[in-house]
């Protein structure tokens, strides 16, 4: 089984694994790979392909921004 990280353990770092990235967003691995595909935060070095949590934090602000606009309309 494999162990996922602690939340809190995320918040200090800026690129994630794909088990990281799942464990922040809540989503599954298939869906996170291609929604961070889809908002630009796939960062490929070497062969390695992690993930940029600072955009995944914008795009997830901007969600939250948007719903909250819908609601007050």
């Amino acid at each position: 089984m494999i162990k996922k990280k602690n939340v809190t353990e995320i918040e200090n770092k800026r690129m994630l694994t794909t088990t990281e990235a799942e464990t922040y967003t809540g989503l599954g691995k298939g869906l996170c790979r291609k929604w961070c595909e889809s908002i630009g935060a796939v960062r490929k070095i070497g062969t390695r392909v992690l993930f940029d949590k600072f955009v995944i934090d914008a795009v997830m602000d901007q969600m939250a921004k948007d719903t909250q606009a819908q609601v007050t309309e």
